[in-house]
């Protein structure tokens, strides 16, 4: 193992570096809570988040006074410069090894271990090696650190969606009778690329006609006919951040059901971001829009959630479901979703993202929502 001092020149972003610094210093005061000696981190998300570094491969050791990044030599010079405030250590004679050397050199006990993103194989060789420690998981403790967004993470949230949005107006003209729903999914992904996008948060959905009545319909060889309704999910990657909203449109004249249920979609959508507060329940919140489809007689083929929080994930908590029965803190992003899928017939959703406070909401999402028919 060797310990290689990070005398690299980082870029010039104070701001990012003191984002870390109260990261860390909010993982310490969990430590200190859970009487941890140290926490070990090898998800991307959480590693990224704490420490800057965006490799592939690398494990971060945490302790109450340092920071650790072990990494191979083909990350070594991306880490010191991404991760100026960690203590970078040279690990490419094997990364667990490395790890647990340092465990035990610095006499580690009761360390925290990333359950989510630690394979059961790690946790055995951690065990074995480093027969000291007492592994203690850690799961929501670390995601809930990430809930409330600091500036820096709304500023690249809200370029993913400014992004989004204007990859989706310009693929608007390119919906025509005839084209298929991979090429729709293609073209909207090259115009978020070629805006500035890292890549799509997800595989980007477009399900028309009878196959709207599919939730997560992912693009097929289908070609959009005249009529039909286009349900299209999609997201841009902007700095590790994640857009997801949703638009259904139709191509040419819908029919009086399909427009009945854009209808009863974009009322129960507003309804729920009009009046969604801090506080609020995750169940009570989903029932907001539940409830307007439910009245319409459409209740059954609601088959979701209303809403996930999101960030460095695409889904992430808390929630707007009839599962989640704790109070909403504010601050969190959270998508507002509703939907209605009928087999045979097609479907309709609607998505925004917004800004949760105690006074209602903030959209990050700027396009229309009131039903657009497209020439064929």
């Amino acid at each position: 193992m060797i310990r290689k001092e990070n005398k690299m020149k980082a870029p010039d972003n104070s701001e990012a570096m003191v984002c870390r610094t109260r990261r860390l210093a909010a993982l310490r005061r969990l430590m200190q809570e859970e009487s941890l000696t140290g926490v070990l981190i090898n998800g991307r998300v959480h590693t990224l988040w704490f420490s800057g570094f965006s490799g592939t491969e690398s494990y971060l050791l945490i302790t109450p006074d340092e920071q650790y990044i072990l990494t191979d030599s083909r990350y070594l010079e991306q880490a010191g410069q991404q991760a100026p405030e960690f203590e970078l250590i040279d690990a490419t004679s094997g990364h667990l090894p490395a790890t647990c050397n340092l465990i035990t050199e610095l006499e580690l006990t009761r360390l925290g271990m990333e359950s989510a993103a630690l394979s059961y194989g790690e946790s055995i060789f951690v065990k074995e090696n480093c027969p000291q420690v007492e592994p203690v998981p850690l799961g929501s403790e670390l995601s809930n650190l990430r809930r409330i967004k600091d500036n820096l993470e709304l500023r690249n949230l809200r370029q993913a969606f400014a992004l989004a949005d204007e990859g989706f107006r310009r693929t608007l003209p390119f919906i025509k009778a005839g084209r298929t729903e991979k090429e729709i999914a293609a073209t909207l992904e090259y115009n978020m690329r070629m805006l500035g996008a890292d890549g799509s948060s997800f595989t980007t959905i477009v399900a028309s006609g009878t196959r709207g009545a599919l939730p997560h319909g992912v693009a097929t060889d289908k070609r959009i006919e005249p009529g039909e309704g286009i349900t299209i999910d999609f997201g841009a990657l902007y700095a590790g951040y994640h857009s997801d909203l949703t638009r259904t449109v139709f191509l040419g004249e819908p029919s009086a059901e399909m427009r009945k249920i854009y209808e009863i979609v974009l009322k129960a959508q507003l309804h729920c971001q009009n009046n969604l507060r801090a506080d609020m329940t995750g169940k009570e919140g989903d029932e907001l829009a539940r409830k307007v489809i439910e009245d319409a007689g459409y209740g059954r083929y609601f088959r979701h959630s209303t809403g996930h929080s999101l960030g460095l994930e695409v889904h992430e908590s808390p929630s707007l479901s009839p599962n989640n029965p704790d109070p909403l803190p504010a601050g969190i992003l959270i998508t507002v979703e509703p939907g209605i899928y009928i087999p045979g017939l097609g479907g309709v959703r609607i998505e925004d993202t917004v800004i949760l406070s105690e006074d209602g909401v903030t959209s990050l999402t700027e396009l229309p929502k009131e039903l657009l028919i497209l020439p064929t």
